[in-house]
């Protein structure tokens, strides 16, 4: 699945929903609302909504962020 957010100007951006630490690809990363970010519920590592990238956690990779046209 890909999870589609907008920043406060509009501009969307797209990430497969998919945890890249996690093996199962059941696992689905979140909305975080409390501290805008995307969080996996697994193994809590957090991702920036605007770039994918890690920003704690034992994640080392970034989200897979999709283009939109």
């Amino acid at each position: 699945g890909l999870m589609l957010i907008t920043n406060e100007h509009g501009v969307p951006y797209v990430y497969d929903l998919c945890c890249p630490v996690e093996i199962n690809s059941n696992i689905r990363i979140k909305f975080d609302e409390n501290n805008l970010c995307l969080r996996c519920p697994k193994c809590g590592s957090t991702y920036d909504i605007t770039t994918g990238g890690p920003m704690t956690g034992t994640a080392k990779d970034g989200l897979d962020r999709k283009s939109v046209v």
